[in-house]
């Protein structure tokens, strides 16, 4: 069960998106018009530490997105069964735990990630995330700078203060790192990229591996990706309802079980 809480916070959501501005930077620009398929499927190796969860581990995965919105992760069993999934449909988010039997639902995830975040980001942006898209295109660039890496650097406005600072790597307009600040300046998210490879001999550049890091639960997530392929058709993969013998619950319900921030 701390798995599945564990994979879920990766859907609460850094991305934001306030109104157009002035055109961006080059380099920001090529970023947001680099081509990725909006229909892709992926397998990955899994790990996960946080000390707070209790949670320490490594496994296989899969992931199938259809964007805009619809996703499906799935966390493998050591006999390379499904042992938790999450998927959406786009406007809710549905768990399963096969282990349990559990089936925890969120109707309106769409709706109440746009809620908290001032109605710009939701479940697309996080699929996103994982696809290796840069967040807020049409943003405000608040800075930019060359690092000595020979990336550079931008800082992204987002609604009420917040932002999100991108490393970009120019000759790929691939992400490097990313890390989303809160109002305070406090770090809540933080990405970091493995170079991006080509999804065949032409094709566009995908993650070979991201490690994820939620500072104020102590977590980290790391996806090392062993292949992505684009799709023609997606597999029927993002339905909310359970299957037969599963005992629905609220999806808010589990996250409000999880250990006290010290």
């Amino acid at each position: 069960m701390r798995i599945c809480c564990a994979v879920l916070l990766l859907f609460v959501g850094c991305a934001r998106r306030p109104a157009l501005v002035t055109p961006p930077p080059t380099e920001v620009a090529a970023a947001h018009a680099r081509p990725v398929p909006a229909q892709l499927q992926a397998r990955f190796h899994f790990k996960v530490r946080s000390a707070r969860l209790d949670l320490a581990g490594s496994t296989g995965g899969g992931l199938i997105v259809d964007r805009p919105g619809r996703g499906n992760l799935a966390i493998f069993g050591p006999l390379g069964a499904p042992l938790l999934t999450v998927q959406t449909d786009g406007v809710g988010l549905a768990v399963l735990t096969r282990q349990d039997r559990r089936h925890l639902l969120a109707e309106d995830a769409e709706e109440v990630l746009r809620e908290v975040t001032g109605g710009v980001a939701g479940l697309d942006e996080i699929l996103g995330l994982l696809v290796g898209v840069l967040p807020l295109e049409g943003s405000a660039v608040q800075s930019q700078r060359r690092v000595e890496q020979g990336g550079v650097q931008v800082s992204l406005a987002g609604p009420n203060d917040t932002a999100v600072v991108a490393l970009l790597d120019p000759a790929t307009a691939t992400l490097s790192s990313l890390q989303a600040r809160d109002a305070a300046g406090e770090v809540v998210l933080t990405a970091v990229y493995a170079p991006f490879a080509a999804l065949d001999d032409d094709g566009p550049l995908m993650p070979t591996e991201v490690s994820l890091t939620v500072p104020s639960l102590d977590l980290e997530l790391n996806l090392r990706f062993k292949s992505w392929r684009a799709l023609d058709e997606v597999p029927a993969v993002f339905a909310l309802n359970p299957p037969p013998g599963f005992t629905t619950e609220p999806l808010m319900d589990a996250l409000l079980s999880l250990p006290p921030r010290p």
